[in-house]
């Protein structure tokens, strides 16, 4: 074998040589977690708004009036029993339940996650 072959292309001393030192890294950890951290907080105070938006709808629920509807007649409903009905819209259904003499109790038949029956 010829001495030609065998010689390193660059300084023996020299283990980075296939590294480009200014661009070696764009982006380290410290400079990746500062803009996870940024980009976190952009989106809270960027959703700030919209729970403002929903607390005060959540404040006004209790405020709310809603017409008075007749269900019933009470002598038609016997204790123990159910009758379905629509309130407070045409879409919205609900159940009334005679549980004594006295006690009626009144049910939305809405699941309170995505308003399905």
């Amino acid at each position: 074998m010829s001495d030609k072959n065998n010689k390193i292309p660059f300084n023996e001393d020299n283990y980075t040589h296939n590294i480009e030192r200014n661009n070696e890294r764009k982006l380290d950890r410290r400079g990746f977690m500062k803009t996870l951290v940024g980009a976190a907080g952009v989106f809270a105070v960027s959703s700030l708004p919209w729970g403002a938006v929903a607390a005060k709808e959540l404040m006004g629920l209790g405020e709310k009036e809603y017409p008075h509807k007749k269900i019933t007649e009470v002598s038609k409903l016997p204790i123990g029993d159910a009758v379905e009905f629509k309130f407070p819209g045409d879409h919205d259904d609900a159940i009334l339940i005679r549980l004594s003499e006295k006690k009626y109790v009144a049910y939305q038949n809405a699941c309170t996650h995505l308003r399905c029956p």
